[in-house]
């Protein structure tokens, strides 16, 4: 399970020798002419300023949504990047209690169960299961239509006696669902908008469907009297998941992945990429532990290459 925040403290000593720009933003990676090698980056400061910053390594680690932006923009190609983006298939049961349990005044997951990361009798493999769930009453209260406002609120069914069964679902790696540069859409600086192409794969709407009635059958063991399913993309056209995965897939084989193990392209020598957009499969569980792991590991290769293994 994640941690309660994905901020790391930088320690001290590291503060003496780091420079951290806030509220400026990357436009732009700088190449060679054989785009062999990274000599920048050009940026955009707080006042609109811009500016060249030049290193010997560039890390990028914008996740697999501004990452495959970001190097799309400038001018670096490569045929898998922006490809195979997975968010995970989050998909829950919400469970109605006849009894008040005031889910919101606790944790938002307060148990977990791993027994639907493996296959199955029938072959299927779902994912990470959390227990929990709450509607705090701001959020609650955006929900309801005007003129039942008050009563809705009052009753509170949805704040007071809920509690969900949701799965972290495994999404498979799909060419077609892809980040591209919007030939449109520009943001406040100029920059070509990401445009996001999705759509659910049959095996994983198979996954959702397998697997709802075992969500529905924990919640009605728990002693939940009334169900209510709930599937984001179904319900709102797209993933609800913020685990965005799989842009730039690292691997061994330059032409099936974009990095090498270590996360570096396999073209350019000094150019680095720390996120989640590495990630080849999405596997069934929160990403975020794992992922400062991988970067962790990328920085101790970058010190010394021969201090670490794959």
């Amino acid at each position: 399970m994640a941690p309660a925040s994905p901020c790391t403290p930088i320690s001290c000593s590291a503060a003496s020798y780091l420079t951290l720009l806030v509220e400026t933003c990357v436009t732009q990676v700088l190449f060679d002419a054989g785009k062999t090698h990274a000599t920048g980056v050009r940026v955009i400061d707080p006042t609109g300023a811009a500016a060249t910053i030049t290193g010997k390594q560039l890390i990028v680690a914008a996740n697999a949504i501004e990452t495959p932006r970001l190097l799309l923009d400038s001018g670096y190609a490569h045929p898998l990047l922006g490809k195979n983006l997975m968010f995970h298939i989050i998909f829950a049961t919400i469970g109605v209690f006849a009894d008040e349990i005031d889910p919101y005044r606790g944790r938002p997951i307060t148990h977990a169960m791993a027994d639907f990361t493996v296959p199955d009798a029938d072959g299927l493999r779902g994912g990470y299961v959390e227990l929990g769930g709450q509607l705090h009453p701001l959020e609650e209260g955006t929900s309801y239509p005007w003129l039942l406002h008050k009563s809705l609120m009052t009753d509170g069914k949805w704040r007071r006696r809920i509690a969900s069964v949701s799965m972290i679902g495994e999404d498979v790696p799909v060419l077609a669902n892809r980040v591209e540069l919007d030939p449109k859409v520009r943001d406040v600086y100029g920059r070509a908008a990401p445009r996001i192409v999705y759509a659910r794969h049959p095996k994983d709407q198979a996954m959702v469907d397998h697997f709802f009635p075992k969500l529905d059958a924990i919640a009605t063991a728990a002693g939940a009297v009334e169900l209510r399913r709930i599937d984001f993309v179904d319900q709102d056209g797209r993933p609800e998941s913020k685990h965005l995965l799989g842009t730039a897939r690292m691997g061994t084989d330059a032409k099936a992945s974009v990095t090498d193990p270590w996360g570096r392209l396999h073209d350019v020598d000094n150019l680095w990429i720390c996120d989640g957009s590495l990630w080849p499969t999405s596997t069934g569980f929160n990403p975020t532990l794992t992922q400062q792991a991988m970067a962790r590991r990328t920085a101790a290769y970058l010190a010394d290459p021969t201090s670490v293994k794959p």
